[in-house]
């Protein structure tokens, strides 16, 4: 099974917070129902991808929106941390 974001199994889209998300149930699902599991997605902003995959896990049943609101605070973490990551290494290289 892939474990990329497959563009063709998107469900739904998103718009969160000015990044744009994609979303699908990994096995399928309909829209306004909750899912346990593992969710596919992408999150865009400013048209560069900053999150993509199918590793996101409920363990609790989520709706799509829901899903999508759990995957664009992965990547704010995720890129947050890069930045400060990168802030730290020019600082230590000044």
């Amino acid at each position: 099974m892939a474990s990329t974001f497959d563009t063709g199994l998107t469900e739904f889209s998103y718009l969160i917070n000015c990044r744009l998300v994609h979303i699908y149930k990994v096995g399928g699902g309909t829209i306004g129902r909750r899912y346990q599991g593992r969710w596919g997605y992408r999150v865009t902003q400013g048209g560069t991808t900053i999150a993509s995959g199918e590793d996101l896990q409920t363990a609790t049943p989520k709706t799509h929106a829901e899903a999508a609101a759990l995957a664009v605070g992965m990547a704010v973490r995720d890129t947050s941390r890069e930045n400060v990551r990168g802030a730290s290494t020019s600082k230590s290289q000044a």
